[in-house]
């Protein structure tokens, strides 16, 4: 009789006939420390240019990254804060999608906290706004006796949580603080405004000019609707640089199926597009079939390379064809 462990290793087998660890294509944001981030993405070096432009100012920069829903928003903004990391180690780089319930400077508090696990006032905050930190935080009371011998006792207890009042004044603390350890500065990067009502983002916005002028560099994405539009004009200057994203051409997008399978491939690792090899188990036909229909959109394109390897691995075969 078949078992469940039999299942799990033909499953497995029928992803390896294929000449793959795994299916690779994934419609999550990959985690900023993987070497994976590097090996998968694609194109964009023009857009890329712009934003990296604008961290040789001696300023501090506030950047918009817009475009439809699906077109590698938070991809793009990882790949930028992945090479940050590596370029600048002395710059705090901070990740955040943006919270149901939260305002930007709360939301912005909160990401530069969890990346200061060192700091007792970084994790304080995080305790106040209900985050487990690595040390449960005491708070201490002391009472003092007053009889002949003067007596005084000390006592600790769980610190309650307590949301912050003043989020920008919590979070312009933090930065002074994590500028001795990072003198280059901090980036605060909030992901998917877009997710949110665009009234609800516009009022946002309005109550975060502050603390996106202050003494950080911050790049969020989002759409133009979800925003005022005198927020995004020249006189009241709340973006130094507003960047659409499109879709991707076909070239790019074949060349991105060519890394998003050598990420995952077991022998042959090649990443030439004039080598049919480096799109196997797809028939470079089929490879460019694919690209086709999906239309220049990574969330669609990894819809599609999802269901198609799957499709492939169930059925047991070895080569993709049209």
């Amino acid at each position: 009789m078949t078992t469940a462990d039999d299942l799990f290793d033909q499953s497995q087998g029928n992803i390896q006939r294929l000449d793959l660890r795994e299916i690779p294509f994934t419609e999550s944001p990959i985690d900023l420390e993987s070497e994976t981030l590097q090996r998968i993405f694609t194109g964009r070096q023009g857009e890329l240019l712009q934003v990296f432009n604008q961290f040789q100012s001696r300023e501090r920069r506030r950047i918009l990254v817009y475009g439809r829903i699906g077109i590698g928003k938070s991809a793009f903004l990882l790949e930028v804060l992945s090479v940050l990391r590596r370029k600048r180690p002395k710059m705090l780089t901070t990740y955040i999608s943006l919270p149901a319930g939260l305002d930007l400077a709360t939301t912005a508090l909160l990401a530069v906290a969890k990346e200061m696990d060192d700091d007792y006032w970084a994790q304080r905050y995080l305790y106040q706004l209900g985050i487990p930190t690595s040390k449960i935080l005491k708070e201490r009371s002391s009472k003092v006796g007053g009889n002949a011998l003067i007596t005084a006792e000390t006592s600790e207890k769980d610190m309650e949580p307590v949301t912050s009042q003043y989020p920008t004044v919590s979070l312009n603390i933090l930065l002074e603080r994590a500028q001795d350890k990072y003198p280059d500065g901090v980036v605060i990067a909030i992901d998917d405004l877009d997710k949110r009502n665009p009234s609800e983002v516009r009022q946002m916005m309005h109550d975060a000019q502050g603390m996106l002028k202050g003494d950080a560099w911050f790049m969020l994405t989002g759409h133009p609707m979800g925003i005022t539009g005198d927020l995004l004009t020249s006189e009241r200057g709340l973006f130094d640089l507003q960047l659409k994203l499109d879709e991707l051409d076909q070239p790019t997008t074949y060349k991105m199926l060519i890394n998003y399978l050598s990420s995952a491939r077991l022998d042959n690792d090649c990443t030439d597009p004039q080598d049919p090899r480096c799109v196997l188990p797809f028939t470079p036909e089929a490879a460019a079939e694919f690209c086709r229909v999906s239309l220049g959109k990574p969330r669609l394109f990894n819809r599609l390379g999802n269901t198609v390897l799957s499709k492939a691995a169930d059925s047991e075969v070895d080569l993709i064809t049209p």
